[in-house]
């Protein structure tokens, strides 16, 4: 979803759990991101490596137009591309409503794929959808 984590914690077990992947205002993270791939593209000289780079810098790019665009959806308004945006969305699509309070264990296995093993996933996203689930809210 091109937002990345503030924190993946395996060893601090008073941190939302024990080994947890965890989103918070991603949009300072956001913006280190975006800078660090458009130094990465400028350094690179492989013409293959530089198209990687590029389309890493699009998606991020992107993710800023995706939570402007669905930010008034939060608030049961339509979508619209006008400023207003929301810190994160990670979490939405990682979840599978068609199970019982959602499910993240594909997502997890994903972000665990060649890195330090986390067993939690932790967004505001999901904290609230979560939550609003649970109280019968839409």
């Amino acid at each position: 979803m091109s937002i990345p984590a503030s924190m993946r914690n395996t060893h601090d077990s008073n941190y939302s759990g024990r080994e947890t992947i965890k989103w918070g205002d991603a949009t300072i993270d956001r913006s280190y991101y975006i800078a660090t791939l458009a130094t990465e593209y400028k350094l690179l000289t492989d013409e293959t490596k530089r198209e990687q780079t590029l389309k890493e810098l699009f998606y991020a790019l992107e993710a800023i137009n995706r939570l402007d665009y669905y930010a008034e959806e939060y608030f049961n308004a339509a979508p619209s591309l006008n400023g207003f945006f929301v810190r994160s969305d990670v979490g939405r699509g990682l979840y599978d409503a068609n199970k019982k309070n959602g499910e993240y264990k594909n997502a997890v296995s994903r972000i665990n794929n060649g890195a330090q093993p986390v067993n939690n996933i932790s967004s505001e996203w999901i904290n609230s959808h979560l939550k609003m689930t649970r109280a019968g809210l839409p």
